[in-house]
């Protein structure tokens, strides 16, 4: 049977048990259909990664003990950078997925000068909030332990600025 992987930055602190956040925990319950004693593999983000035990379900919370040691992976070598200008949705998480397969590094977003209307009346804070999301769906898809780093410019001026500090 195939092992469901979940994200959860807790999984290499120094506790063997540990709560995840209520979207993570909402998604093993009722989307994945998860119950006690059943394992996962959760990933930090940062390379690391254990195999954990459902030991706890309650409405928003679930609670992970981890039966694994951490296993950690070695970052790439190279960097790859993208700058992206916030686009129609359907497109831009599409873009963000497969970036995020490919090995992305660094994402840094901004707004474009010319841009669709319906992009334009929406906070730039929850289009990037909505991307990280689709960036560790993307990871607990394709296997990758690393999330991508992001950051939003202003402009793209401002982005390409940004390219050299990211670099």
């Amino acid at each position: 049977m195939r092992i469901h992987r979940i994200y959860c930055k807790s999984v290499s602190e120094t506790n063997n048990v540990f709560d995840l956040d209520q979207s993570q925990s909402i998604h093993m319950t009722r989307v994945l259909r998860l119950k006690i004693d059943e394992e996962v593999d959760v990933f930090d983000g940062e390379g690391s990664s254990a195999i954990c035990r459902i030991s706890a379900i309650s409405r928003n919370t679930i609670t992970l003990e981890r039966i694994s040691s951490v296993e950690s992976s070695n970052i790439e070598a190279e960097k790859i950078i993208c700058i992206i200008p916030f686009i129609k949705k359907d497109n831009f998480h599409f873009m963000l997925q497969k970036l995020t397969e490919i090995g992305v590094s660094h994402l840094i977003l901004y707004r474009p000068d010319l841009i669709d209307q319906s992009i334009a009346r929406k906070d730039i804070l929850k289009l990037a909030e909505k991307a990280e999301e689709v960036v560790i769906s993307a990871c607990k898809q394709c296997g990758s332990n690393f999330l991508p780093k992001m950051s939003i410019s202003e402009n793209l001026s401002a982005a390409l600025s940004n390219l050299d500090v990211a670099g």
